[in-house]
């Protein structure tokens, strides 16, 4: 491996050059050579240290959007500098879950704790990827305001744990669960709530003419959506069934 001490990179930009240079070698490496029990090994360390790595680049995108970096280079949003020079396929995604995990800087210039510590500090371990990251803060984000600040605290430590365990469809439906803990009767929304939450994509169309359409409605838009639907002779929209459960 090359000895980069003497080089005038600094020490993270060394570092990054020397993870390189082990993934070259190990790229050159046959996992023919592997066990059973070590290939099974070596996958899961795999997606762990991707992970991790995906931490350690939210970093550096988070210094980039401190310093203006990405204005310097020509682009009008870290959103755009994310898509086309990092050629990072999400970048709204991405830059969410920054906003979620990442250590951000405070008035006096040093790093604040993340908005979400048990979620982050599984994050940097990599013992959570992105769609699980998804599935815990669309959780999250569903708690009414009016829910009290320590309930929040314990559901956020509440999923941050479970999702190093489960897979991302388990934390949906425990989100739900809290959700349901929390709010049982769907009183503590706020109207001013539902409207912020509210969105609607609708995908470009494909050859066939079809084109793919989802969402959040609030309760009227459903409503009418029902009714519309039925008039075309659509069948009616189903509840998801990831969501159909008792509370034990």
């Amino acid at each position: 491996m090359t000895d980069t001490t003497d080089s005038p990179m600094s020490r993270p930009l060394q570092l990054m050059h020397q993870l390189s240079e082990i993934l070259d070698e190990l790229a050159e490496t046959p996992m023919t050579a592997c066990s059973d029990t070590e290939v099974i090994e070596a996958a899961k360390l795999s997606e762990q240290i991707a992970t991790r790595t995906h931490f350690q680049g939210d970093r550096a995108i988070l210094e980039i959007s401190d310093r203006g970096v990405h204005r310097k280079v020509g682009k009008v949003s870290l959103s755009n500098f994310l898509n086309y020079d990092l050629r990072i396929a999400q970048p709204t995604m991405r830059i969410a879950h920054m906003k979620a995990t990442a250590r951000f800087h405070g008035l006096t210039g040093q790093p604040e704790e993340p908005k979400y510590p048990t979620l982050s500090a599984a994050y940097e371990k990599g013992l959570i990827g992105h769609t699980h990251l998804s599935a815990a803060l669309e959780a999250l984000d569903n708690i009414p305001n009016a829910v009290p600040h320590d309930k929040k605290v314990a559901a956020e430590a509440t999923l941050g744990e479970k999702a190093t365990e489960h897979i991302p469809a388990d934390i949906t439906k425990m989100g739900a669960r809290i959700l349901a803990h929390l709010d049982p009767d769907g009183q503590l929304v706020e109207e001013k709530e539902r409207q912020q939450r509210r969105n609607l994509w609708i995908n470009q169309s494909r050859v066939d003419g079809m084109a793919k359409l989802n969402g959040h409605l609030p309760p009227i838009t459903r409503a009418l959506w029902d009714i519309s639907s039925r008039g075309l002779g659509m069948p009616p929209l189903r509840p998801d069934p990831r969501f159909l459960f008792r509370i034990c």
